[in-house]
């Protein structure tokens, strides 16, 4: 059976078109790897952005993600039903890292600020 988590972005996979992989295999410098979620690609980093489910399971790791280009967000449930509002809130707030003529229409331009 499905995670709830990832029902939400095959969800969102649906109605907004995102990308992912899940689970995805990250690749250390050293060597070691480690199985996290989901990778979400075009948000956040340049190389995307890595969703933990269980943050104190990942902590040790967290540097090490962001020193290879992602950016990283703990999402915990209850997840409840998908509302697509709050994703495209959720997405627009990581901000789009892909190809510039490739941006959703629907993603929200971020806040100017005074």
């Amino acid at each position: 059976m499905k995670n709830e988590l990832l029902i939400q972005f095959e969800r969102a996979r649906q109605d907004l078109g995102i990308s992912f992989e899940a689970p995805y295999l990250l690749h250390f410098e050293d060597g070691t790897s480690l199985t996290v979620p989901i990778r979400l690609l075009n948000f956040g980093h340049p190389k995307g952005m890595i969703i933990f489910t269980d943050f104190d399971s990942y902590r040790a790791y967290a540097d090490r993600v962001v020193k290879l280009g992602y950016g990283f967000s703990t999402l915990t449930s209850p997840y409840g039903p998908y509302k697509k509002d709050s994703m495209i809130e959720m997405l627009s707030d990581w901000g789009w890292s892909g190809k510039p003529e490739e941006r959703p229409a629907w993603l929200l331009d971020p806040p100017m600020d005074d």
